[in-house]
């Protein structure tokens, strides 16, 4: 009488029988939603009409009255047997046929699977469908608090057994797997709520998956490139070859592992040259200023007699350049790192996956426009190429270098005078044209893998991966420790040059910071007063110094 009343019984199809279907949350819970009986009996499942409530065969069941599972379905009605009972329809082993009363169709899939064998093998830690799906709280697969929606799906259901190094021992599973899924840009994107992004069903199927060994499997050999034609149409042989998890595993591919090495050692080298080197010229230069022989701030006179040392065009491209170089550096680390406090930050303000490429790809687009305008600009413009010539390394921008170290070294102000572009200057412009053709390169190939067809080696895109992450970190770095430093940091610079803003300089500051090009230039101009040179003769930066200056004289002299 506890399950059907006493006196009032009534057949079961009546609605208000106490065994109706849309009754039996209730009557069931009369007894397991009891605290007191729970703990009188020590049942192991809490709360399972609570939970029941909050699953998708109860919303069915509000919705229609009782055209979904509810408790009888799955536990049986007078039946009723323990878990552990071989005939119990909850028994781990019985319960994907319990599922497949209803579920036909996927019950037929995963009675072809890999895992239902290794079920039917006696293997306790294969997944019967409670492992993926849950027991009383499954929710719609479309749901947005569902353990199979895709995040949940990387991150605890796939993963729970995937990522176990112990199972993977113990039944000889491919290792590494889910480490190598969690740092593809995959699952990332995946990881950052992407629901475009492939995840693990998207390759290996859903209730059907069979190893990569079965000639039906989605990645078999064969199959492969029609199961990433999907999502990505154009794709080859060798493009779905390189998005394997054998292909990111060290021992599979040792050549992306020896080009992180080297890079990574690149970083160490090159930075901490910057940061020495950093180092030097300010303890120098607070010696100096501890001495009187610095000079404690730029000189800020607007009206101070000045020459313009960049271009309108060049002012353009460094601010199209910065603008894009920062927004790259924001939304390419934003992938990487989807947990940090920043990006979380970035995407509760709107900066979802979608946005985020997107954003990514229009940056990397503008500097690639910038790029190409600032090449067809060094090649037909005369100042331009003039700017580009005095950029070239020469011996004594060596020499100038250790002169400079010695100097700081000791405290005093170098005995160097720098040409139109010292040392500093040229390595920076240098980096940034290697930079941005590693970069421009890798990232299209990345941008477009589909088109580099077969006859590219499988590890190119791995590789390119590799290459653009840890150029990002070293351009990144660079621009951070070197680049700020002079021309912002620096005492003499701080809060920041304003020449990339105006394209002028002082001649104040061209004497001091640039005196081997302002002793050239002044004898250029003492050479066209005196009618030595003519004007068409002139350096273009001569010839614009004279339309700069004041003085009817063409003097540099203040």
């Amino acid at each position: 009488m506890d399950c059907h009343g006493s006196h009032e019984i009534l057949p079961g199809e009546d609605r208000n029988s106490l065994v109706h279907p849309a009754n039996m949350i209730n009557t069931c819970g009369r007894c397991h939603a009891n605290p007191e009986l729970v703990e009188r009996h020590n049942i192991d499942i809490l709360n399972p009409v609570t939970r029941y409530k909050q699953s998708i065969h109860f919303s069915i069941h509000e919705e229609s009255g009782y055209a979904s599972a509810t408790c009888n379905d799955c536990h049986g009605t007078h039946d009723i047997q323990n878990q552990r009972h071989s005939r119990s329809t909850i028994n781990y082993w019985n319960v994907a046929e319990t599922c497949g009363k209803c579920h036909v169709q996927e019950y037929e899939e995963f009675h072809n699977s890999d895992h239902w064998l290794a079920l039917q093998r006696g293997v306790r830690d294969a997944p019967a469908c409670i492992t993926c799906h849950g027991e009383h709280a499954i929710s719609d697969p479309t749901g947005r608090y569902d353990i199979i929606k895709k995040r949940e799906l990387a991150d605890h259901t796939c993963m729970k057994c995937h990522s176990d190094d112990e199972l993977a021992l113990k039944y000889g599973l491919q290792e590494g797997v889910a480490a190598t899924y969690s740092d593809s840009y995959h699952g990332l994107a995946v990881l950052r709520g992407d629901e475009e992004a492939a995840s693990c069903f998207d390759c290996h199927g859903v209730h059907a998956i069979l190893g990569q060994e079965h000639e039906n499997s989605t990645i078999h050999t064969s199959n492969l490139q029609s199961t990433c034609a999907t999502c990505h149409p154009n794709a080859t042989t060798q493009f779905a070859q390189a998005y394997t998890h054998s292909s990111v595993l060290i021992r599979e591919t040792p050549i992306e592992d020896i080009v992180q090495i080297i890079y990574v050692t690149l970083i160490i080298g090159i930075i901490g040259f910057m940061v020495v080197h950093n180092g030097v010229i300010f303890t120098g230069y607070l010696k100096q200023r501890k001495r009187g022989l610095a000079r404690v701030s730029p000189d800020g006179d607007p009206t101070a007699p000045a020459i313009r040392r960049f271009s309108v065009q060049e002012i353009w491209q460094h601010s199209l350049l910065r603008l894009s170089f920062t927004i790259l550096a924001i939304t390419g680390f934003a992938l990487k790192f989807p947990d940090a406090g920043w990006v979380r930050l970035l995407s509760s303000i709107g900066l979802s996956e979608t946005a985020r490429g997107l954003i990514h790809r229009i940056a990397a687009g503008t500097m690639a426009a910038v790029a190409a305008w600032h090449i067809v600009y060094v090649l037909t413009s005369r100042w331009g190429r003039q700017h580009l010539l005095r950029m070239l390394p020469l011996g004594r921008d060596l020499q100038d270098f250790f002169r400079n170290m010695r100097a700081s070294a000791k405290g005093r102000p170098p005995d160097v005078k720098y040409g139109l572009f010292d040392y500093g200057q040229k390595i920076e412009y240098w980096a940034l044209v290697w930079g941005s053709v590693v970069m421009g390169l890798t990232g299209f190939i990345l941008w477009f893998p589909t088109i580099l067809g077969e006859a590219t080696p499988i590890w190119l895109i791995k590789v390119s991966e590799v290459v653009h992450y840890w150029e990002a970190w070293l351009a990144s770095l660079a621009i951070v420790i070197w680049h700020l430093f002079f021309s912002v940091f620096h005492p003499e610079e701080y809060p920041g040059s304003r020449v990339m803003g105006t394209g002028k300089m002082s001649v104040k500051e061209w004497r001091h910071k640039h005196a081997g090009f302002y002793e050239e230039l002044e004898g250029e101009l003492e050479g066209y007063r005196k009618g030595e040179i003519a004007y068409d003769d002139l350096s273009p930066f001569a010839q614009q110094a004279l339309k700069d200056l004041p003085s009817q004289d063409h003097s540099l002299q203040e």
